[in-house]
């Protein structure tokens, strides 16, 4: 995939509504802090 598309990608991102379930993960972590936080949350 162009990395050109990301923009509109991102751009179509919604914020999740009040009754789905979700949660922010923090990229600036290191990978494994990552998926440690992803995996606790599922």
């Amino acid at each position: 995939m162009p990395t050109t598309l990301l923009d509109s990608q991102l751009g179509t991102l919604e914020p999740l509504a009040r009754d789905e379930a979700g949660f922010v993960a923090d990229i600036n972590l290191p990978v494994d802090q990552v998926v440690a936080q992803a995996v606790a949350r599922l």
